[in-house]
C-alpha cells in the first residue's frame, strides 16, 4: 500500500518537475502556410520580446507568462492572444481583433 502511495507521489512531483522545466525560451513561428499571413513570437528565457503579425511587428505588444508556465497572454491596441503550450516544442494561439474574426493556428519553436 505505501509503495503504491509513493509511486504516485513521485509521479505527481515529477510530472510537475517536467512541466516546470519547459522553457519559452527562442522564437516560435506558425501560420506561414495556406495563404496565412505568419506569426512570429519571440521570448528570452521567460519574458515575452515581440511579435510579428499581420506583416509587421506590433510595436505596442506586451506579453505576460501565467505562473504556471503553460499560457502566455499577449496583448496590444485592439487585440489580445492567448498562447498555450501543447508540449516542449508545441503550442497553439488564438489572437482576437476588434473588427475581426479570431484567428487561431499552431505554432511552434522555429528550427524544430
Amino acid at each position: 500500500m505505501f509503495a503504491k502511495f509513493f509511486l504516485a507521489l513521485f509521479l505527481v512531483f515529477s510530472t510537475a518537475a517536467f512541466a516546470a522545466s519547459l522553457s519559452w525560451n527562442g522564437t516560435w513561428v506558425g501560420n506561414w502556410d495556406k495563404g496565412g499571413s505568419g506569426t512570429q513570437i519571440v521570448f528570452a528565457g521567460e519574458t515575452f520580446i515581440s511579435i510579428y503579425w499581420d506583416g509587421d511587428y506590433v510595436s505596442d505588444a506586451q506579453g505576460a507568462v501565467s505562473k504556471d508556465g503553460k499560457t502566455v497572454t499577449i496583448t496590444w491596441t485592439g487585440a489580445h492572444a492567448v498562447l498555450t503550450r501543447d508540449g516542449e516544442t508545441a503550442a497553439h494561439i488564438v489572437i482576437r481583433e476588434k473588427g475581426k474574426p479570431d484567428a487561431a493556428f499552431a505554432v511552434k519553436r522555429d528550427n524544430e
